[in-house]
């Protein structure tokens, strides 16, 4: 009897133990998810912000091409 006692008492501290560690894992877990959600977040952020950028960058190389087509011709360029 002393020994299905023992045994019984073993098996609920390992229980209890299992307890433990799934509660840490879940809450580990929840952290994970909560980080990857704001990197998530950041990383749309930034591209957003590149698109943005990219967006700008064009229509600056497109006006500067307007600016070059639209320069009357030099006299060194009539030279040639």
């Amino acid at each position: 009897a002393a020994q299905l006692l023992s045994a019984a008492e073993a098996s609920a501290a390992h229980a209890e133990q299992l307890d433990v560690e799934e509660q840490a894992l879940q809450q580990r877990h929840s952290a994970c998810a909560a980080h990857t959600s704001e990197l998530r977040a950041e990383a749309s952020e930034r591209e957003q912000q590149f698109r943005e950028i990219t967006r700008d960058l064009q229509a600056q190389v497109a006006s500067l091409r307007v600016e070059l087509h639209s320069q009357p011709i030099s006299a060194a360029s009539h030279a040639q």
